[in-house]
């Protein structure tokens, strides 16, 4: 990979960074196979936040080609998750989900199914794509929609729609959100389990 030449010094660093972490990442796994271990080991590794913050983006744009859009940043919000599962054949999945739903999907491909557990994650190999990815302030995002700064877009055509299109996301975001503060706030997990 060359060195990004933009007129962000940060972003330029970032890159750099990535490349190192890319290099680390390969001989973690050759000591593995090395070890004997890498066929008896489920590796997860993802991103747990985006990259670059939203003050340094304009490097992005320009390192990208991109404009700077509520769209285009929500696109850089992305994160990858691998999961290796030893004796499967690997395969990309696009399905829209957050980094809450590795909890669901993980339990899953190990086989651990507690009916009694309290979570708002969701299993990414069967997650419905129409099912909101709720953040923080209350945006949302779906396969074909968004919610973000009090516009709902059409993903696909990176333009704004009626606001009613997100209405009822919105209502699902305000309760899971809702839900959630409950539980931290009104410190409900000294419950679980008695």
């Amino acid at each position: 990979m060359a060195p990004a030449n933009t007129s962000v010094g940060v972003v330029n660093r970032y890159v750099t960074t990535v490349r190192y972490e890319d290099e680390a990442l390969k001989r973690f796994f050759e000591l593995v196979k090395e070890k004997d271990m890498y066929e008896d080991t489920v590796f997860v590794i993802y991103g747990d936040h985006y990259g670059i913050s939203q003050k340094y983006e304009a490097g992005v744009y320009e390192l990208l080609g991109q404009e700077d859009t509520e769209m285009s940043h929500l696109e850089l919000q992305k994160v990858p998750v691998i999961i290796h599962v030893p004796g499967q054949e690997g395969k990309k999945i696009e399905t829209v989900g957050g980094t809450i739903d590795i909890h669901a999907t993980v339990s899953e491909l190990m086989g651990v199914r507690d009916k009694e557990q309290i979570n708002f994650s969701r299993n990414l190999f069967t997650r419905d794509n129409e099912a909101p990815v709720v953040f923080r302030d209350g945006s949302i995002v779906t396969d074909k929609h968004a919610y973000v700064n009090g516009r709902c877009y059409d993903k696909h055509k990176q333009q704004v729609v009626k606001s009613n299109t997100c209405t009822d996301y919105l209502e699902t975001a305000r309760n899971e959100l809702y839900a959630s503060d409950q539980i931290i706030l009104g410190d409900l997990f000294r419950f679980i389990g008695k």
